[in-house]
């Protein structure tokens, strides 16, 4: 959502949904989009912008947190003296690969994918 959202140049806190986007977009074009389209549409940026990043170098293993989460314990709240663990974090990142429809080794989005 929040590329479609930065697509249109508009506040993160002003649009919440889908079909708020949608009006606003036949508003403003004439043109009726619906949800799934702006999914779609969405997904579309975000991989390319994937790619983008992977022509410029961007490796699996620039998808991290700062070191200081593995190792510093968070301080107050409800996580307060917990870190990051670094193999469930890599874990994470590799399930999270999968539902984007990218290479789990290399975060590249696959052909199928961008197809």
């Amino acid at each position: 959502m929040n590329s479609i959202k930065w697509s249109l140049m508009i506040c993160d806190f002003w649009l919440s949904s889908y079909e708020d986007m949608a009006k606003l977009l036949k508003d403003a074009l004439g043109r009726e989009y619906k949800v799934e389209e702006l999914r779609l549409i969405g997904e579309g940026i975000w991989n390319i912008s994937r790619i983008f990043n992977i022509r410029e170098g961007f490796k699996r293993e620039d998808d991290t947190l700062p070191p200081k989460m593995f190792y510093e314990p968070l301080r107050g709240g409800k996580t307060d003296g917990k870190t990051v663990d670094l193999n469930q974090f890599k874990e994470s990142l590799t399930e999270y690969y999968k539902l984007r429809g990218w290479n789990e080794e290399t975060g590249k989005p696959k052909e199928e994918t961008l197809i």
